[in-house]
């Protein structure tokens, strides 16, 4: 059986969580998210797409229901090219 390539943990914060899988940056958000927070792990992420010319996934998991967070998600969507 061929073994797993892990997954590396780059920030570990009370109000998010970040890591990357090969081409996949994986943002977990929890209690309040700050606007700090929001930048931190948008310029992490535009860095990480800018490795991958070819596109890279985004995997979000959001555990609040704040617009003003729905609009920083909408924000960072923006600044890598999805669609």
């Amino acid at each position: 059986m061929p073994s797993l390539e892990p997954c590396h943990l780059i920030a570990n914060r009370p109000d998010y969580v970040v890591a990357i899988w090969r081409q996949i940056f994986c943002a977990i958000w929890r209690r309040e998210t700050t606007e700090d927070a929001v930048r931190r792990v948008t310029d992490a992420c535009v860095a990480f797409a800018n490795q991958h010319p070819r596109g890279i996934g985004l995997l979000a998991v959001i555990d609040v229901s704040e617009a003003a967070f729905r609009s920083s998600l909408d924000e960072l969507r923006e600044a890598i090219g999805c669609r």
